[in-house]
């Protein structure tokens, strides 16, 4: 929305009136943090009959249980997804597609990246995608694709990701 941040109670008008200009989509992502007061309050912007508002709660652990403590709001929720770690055949089809610095990595190395570090996790797999680019960037003489590089990624990473 244009314009400085507004103040007090001044957002949820400017919020309201953003939603009922157009349909809008408000994907709020780890919605397992969101406290039971701000899923009330999403399910009043969607309930709101001149908003044109559709919600997308995405959160890992606890999202669905927290979800739940807003029995209003979890009784209007059409679809649940859960999403499951991408299996070893996904890793190979997608991984090619998703970035250019796949393509031409072979299938092995794939797996080798899949196995230490993103274990079919494609939040993971962008951490690594991100890191690499960086170090490309920075360092436009490192050779694409070597292992070393992949490693000095790994060492980027959180530790509890990593085997």
């Amino acid at each position: 929305m244009p314009g400085d941040p507004p103040k007090g109670d001044e957002l949820d008008g400017l919020l309201r009136e953003a939603f009922a200009e157009q349909h809008r989509v408000l994907v709020c992502d780890e919605a397992q943090g969101l406290t039971k007061n701000s899923l009330e309050y999403l399910q009043t912007l969607w309930e709101n009959k001149s908003t044109q508002l559709t919600v997308i709660l995405a959160g890992g652990d606890n999202c669905l249980q927290r979800i739940r403590s807003c029995s209003g709001l979890f009784s209007r929720i059409p679809i649940y997804q859960q999403y499951q770690s991408l299996t070893p055949d996904e890793v190979l089809a997608l991984m090619p597609t998703y970035h250019a610095l796949w393509q031409n990595v072979a299938p092995d190395d794939l797996m080798w990246i899949n196995d230490a570090a993103c274990h079919g996790n494609f939040r993971n797999w962008a951490k690594v995608t991100f890191h690499i680019q960086d170090i490309l960037e920075q360092h436009p003489e490192t050779a694409w694709f070597s292992r070393d590089t992949v490693r000095t990624v790994l060492s980027f990473l959180d530790s509890s990701i990593r085997s």
